[in-house]
């Protein structure tokens, strides 16, 4: 099984199989994108489910991010989950990590990476707009107090 060095990899990967949903169109991050994305897990079946990427993102005051957001792109179905670790499907899940938690791969550090072509810092940062240059989805629409990390993300 393939290896992603990235989320770019990743991305290219799921788009290839079928697995990702582009929705180029303006989108709101505060009011309808984690709704969208959270439908799919309410009706769909899942082999129906698929990862998503958000190209044109605004929010509600109509500011638009040049940054594009993804969601459910890790596990949207347990086929998914499965290629991500490695294995090509579900029922190897399991076995893969107890493999993974027998023979861990010691940690690697860099001192540059892609996750580094752009970096802002202090005064930069304060400059650009601060953290408010991120497109921080609202998870729960109406019932979340403001933009906030609920769970871990990628850069």
């Amino acid at each position: 099984m393939a290896y992603y060095r990235d989320l770019r990899e990743w991305l290219k990967f799921l788009d290839s199989r079928g697995f990702l949903r582009r929705i180029s169109r303006p989108i709101n991050k505060d009011t309808e994108m984690h709704p969208l994305v959270r439908f799919q897990f309410r009706g769909l079946q899942e082999a129906d489910r698929k990862g998503w990427l958000f190209e044109n993102v605004v929010d509600v005051s109509g500011k638009r991010y040049d940054i594009p957001v993804a969601l459910a792109v890790m596990a949207p179905n347990r086929l998914v989950y499965a290629l991500g670790m490695g294995v090509s499907s579900a029922g190897e899940i399991s076995a893969k990590w107890a493999q993974a938690q027998a023979h861990p791969i010691p940690p690697r550090i860099l001192s540059s990476g892609p996750c580094q072509e752009l970096v802002y810092e202090g005064q930069a940062l304060r400059d650009a707009g601060g953290v408010g240059i991120l497109p921080f989805p609202i998870s729960t629409p109406g019932f979340d107090c403001a933009p906030f990390l609920s769970a871990g993300h990628w850069v």
